[in-house]
């Protein structure tokens, strides 16, 4: 999860089109720039402490959310994304 607290407009908003190309859920500031970018993004009033916790706590209980990260995050997929890097980094892993 990506959050973006922002006071002021966000013209490019590059932090959330970066989230939202890797599937990372965006719970962002409703300022000039992030509607804009459209795609999913809760919007919060800015300022708004407990309606940024209360998006942030219905992110974290979502099971489709817990089920991603789970899947995401498992000893498999951590070392098979570790040695991709390795691999764009320093050519070809010996195997």
């Amino acid at each position: 999860m990506v959050v973006v607290p922002s006071i002021w407009p966000e013209y490019l908003g590059r932090t959330v089109l970066e989230a939202q190309y890797v599937g990372t859920p965006v719970i962002a500031s409703n300022v000039r720039g992030i509607p804009e970018l459209g795609g999913d993004i809760f919007l919060v009033e800015p300022g708004g402490r407990e309606m940024l916790k209360a998006e942030i706590l219905k992110v974290l209980s979502s099971e489709d959310r817990k089920s991603k990260i789970n899947e995401a995050f498992t000893e498999e997929s951590v070392c098979r994304q570790a040695k991709e890097i390795y691999n764009s980094v320093y050519g070809h892993a010996s195997r």
